[in-house]
């Protein structure tokens, strides 16, 4: 059997859901379907081409951009920042540490909490990896147009403000 393409995936997806949940909303599974798969895709080809070189992780290069933003963040806060879990973050840190990219020390004045920072390596080390990531990634969206690149910026930053919970 060939390798379905996007658009057999999805007209299975709708078949399937539509037998088993013939209320469900097709064009939501449609959608979601999409956002996840695309999203998946680039991931995995920055990791695979960009991050995973550099001797890192998608979720270590994360946690380096957020700390690169945002300099000295409390390790709660870069978890919450970084999309991980507390146990996540923590685990991503002992590698980045352990290969002098981050730095923790405790916070001054409550021995419980935790603050990470980029090393300068580990800033030199994002900067580089970050130039070759917008290559690729310019390369991946080039196909869109400016209005449609536009469209689906906006779409996807209105879809980051809904509350989940």
């Amino acid at each position: 059997m060939p390798h379905p393409g996007p658009s057999e995936f999805e007209d299975a997806a709708r078949a399937r859901v539509h037998e088993h949940l013939p209320g469900a909303d097709l064009s939501s599974l449609v959608t979601t379907l999409n956002l996840v798969r695309a999203s998946n895709r680039l991931v995995t080809y920055l990791e695979r081409t960009v991050h995973r070189p550099q001797g890192w992780s998608w979720a270590g290069f994360r946690a380096m951009f957020a700390l690169w933003l945002f300099g000295e963040l409390e390790v709660r806060e870069l978890a919450r920042l970084s999309g991980m879990s507390r146990q996540a973050i923590t685990s991503t840190l002992n590698t980045l540490e352990r290969d002098g990219l981050v730095a923790r020390q405790g916070v001054a004045g409550d021995g419980r909490l935790v603050e990470a920072k980029l090393t300068d390596a580990g800033r030199q080390r994002l900067v580089h990896a970050y130039a070759e990531q917008d290559q690729r990634s310019t390369a991946f969206l080039a196909d869109l147009t400016p209005a449609e690149r536009t469209g689906l910026d906006a779409a996807l930053h209105h879809l980051l403000t809904v509350d989940l919970d």
